[in-house]
């Protein structure tokens, strides 16, 4: 199972939260986790990161920054101040 989520700082709490349910309720499947970051920090980098590790799953960043740019030079508007759900059809 892929599971894609699209998260920037402000919500990797919640991402996280998320991912400690799916990967409690999923402990015997095959589950890689893809996060699109929009400017997750190092630091909750690594707490997402300790999430999947103690669950043994994989875990990949991807940095969203290149698409946020193409997406501000579309003049597209944000939504609550965020990119975040646009990300997600780019």
């Amino acid at each position: 199972m892929n599971i894609l989520y699209v998260s920037d700082d402000n919500y990797a709490m919640q991402t996280g939260i998320s991912m400690l349910s799916l990967l409690d309720k999923n402990k015997e499947e095959s589950v890689s986790i893809y996060i699109f970051s929009l400017g997750i920090t190092k630091d909750n980098k690594q707490k997402l990161q300790s999430i999947c590790d103690s669950y043994e799953k994989m875990i990949f960043f991807i940095d969203a920054d290149s698409y946020i740019e193409k997406l501000r030079n579309s003049n597209l508007n944000t939504y609550r101040g965020s990119y975040s759900a646009a990300v997600r059809f780019g």
